[in-house]
């Protein structure tokens, strides 16, 4: 019975991590398939242009209606891509606001939290702490960038007690 509570648990762990897994990997993929179509797409204005450099002897009509047709194609590939990029950008978007929801965390208050950390840090070194150790040991640190030396205050004429 507890082995069976404990593969039921697995499961659902190992189906949660696949769920996120393939969320990843459906995001990796759509990425990879815009950054190919961005370049397809620039290798056929290239071809084109090219083409349209090159002399040709005599333009029928049927050529023509073929050269319109690939620069309406490119238009629209173009239009195509920038709808993509928006997809893109506007899933990240929901993502980022599932994830804020769910978690109260978004990239901007973590990046906040970092700052926020890397500051109180230079503060802590430069304020006075006290760490009491009991009711008879008391311990007074204080520290700036340039003075590290540590301060003891012994209310026994003991010291601080760490190898007592």
């Amino acid at each position: 019975m507890v082995l069976e509570a404990y593969s039921t648990n697995k499961q659902t762990t190992t189906s949660s991590v696949d769920k996120y897994e393939k969320e990843v990997d459906l995001q990796n993929d759509c990425r990879s398939f815009y950054l190919n179509r961005v370049k397809a797409t620039e290798n056929l204005k290239q071809k084109l242009e090219n083409k349209n450099g090159a002399c040709e002897p005599k333009k029928t009509s049927m050529s023509m209606a073929m050269d319109r047709l690939r620069l309406e194609m490119t238009s629209l590939v173009d239009q195509d891509l920038s709808l993509m990029r928006q997809l893109l950008t506007l899933n990240e978007t929901i993502e980022e606001l599932k994830n804020k929801r769910l978690y109260g965390v978004s990239k901007e208050s973590l990046d906040y939290s970092a700052d926020y950390l890397k500051g109180s840090t230079i503060q802590l070194s430069k304020s006075v702490s006290t760490m009491s150790l009991g009711s008879d040991y008391s311990c007074e640190f204080s520290g700036s960038e340039d003075d590290t030396e540590q301060k003891k205050r012994d209310i026994d004429s003991e010291d601080c007690g760490y190898g007592e």
